[in-house]
């Protein structure tokens, strides 16, 4: 059985700057401890999870925390320890607003 979305196309996905800098950092960590081959294999599936928002841009649930800080609605999807936190327009684009660690406080 396919699982079919509720959009017509694929969305595209931005990448916020704040985005791509949590990126950065998540490397360097995994880079200042010697582990940059686990830190590349956590980036890797970060971005591959936030590529399923181009076909499923409400597979993450609302997130309230984000909603206050950003002030905006923002959704929320889990991968391993981190949270990427996006909105979507519809029939538009899924913008990527951060990738957060969820060891982290808000």
């Amino acid at each position: 059985m396919k699982i079919r979305n509720n959009y017509t196309k694929t969305m595209r996905i931005i990448y916020s700057l704040r985005a791509k800098e949590d990126l950065s950092l998540l490397l360097q960590y995994y880079q200042d401890i010697r582990q940059l081959k686990a830190g590349r294999k956590i980036r890797a599936r970060l971005i591959l999870t936030a590529a399923k928002l181009r076909d499923f841009p409400q597979l993450g649930k609302k997130d309230e925390d984000f909603s206050v800080k950003y002030k905006f609605f923002c959704r929320s999807l889990v991968c391993d320890n981190h949270k990427i936190i996006y909105r979507y327009e519809e029939d538009e684009q899924v913008t990527i607003l951060r990738f957060f660690d969820n060891r982290q406080g808000v």
